[in-house]
């Protein structure tokens, strides 16, 4: 025999909105697939770009590098590359 954690009134409540879960269920895909298409259409243009824009702080990132190969501020090396090359 089948065990739930519902009760007997319970379950039949859950059986008679059966059709109305799924009508909504139904109605909430349609909005967020009609919300996806607007979000790319108006905002991104239509662009399927993969590519992920994220801020991204380069002064820290060279300090990180700095630190991990032992390189001084007054280092030759840092004179010799510049940012391109980095």
């Amino acid at each position: 025999m089948f065990k739930s954690n519902f009760t007997k009134d319970t379950i039949k409540r859950m059986k008679k909105q059966k059709s109305d879960l799924i009508d909504f269920t139904k109605k909430m895909v349609i909005f967020m697939t009609e919300g996806r298409r607007l979000l790319v259409e108006k905002v991104f243009q239509n662009d399927y770009d993969s590519r992920v824009h994220v801020p991204v702080n380069f002064k820290r990132i060279i300090n990180n590098i700095q630190q991990q190969m032992h390189i001084q501020g007054y280092s030759i090396l840092l004179k010799l590359i510049n940012p391109k090359e980095l």
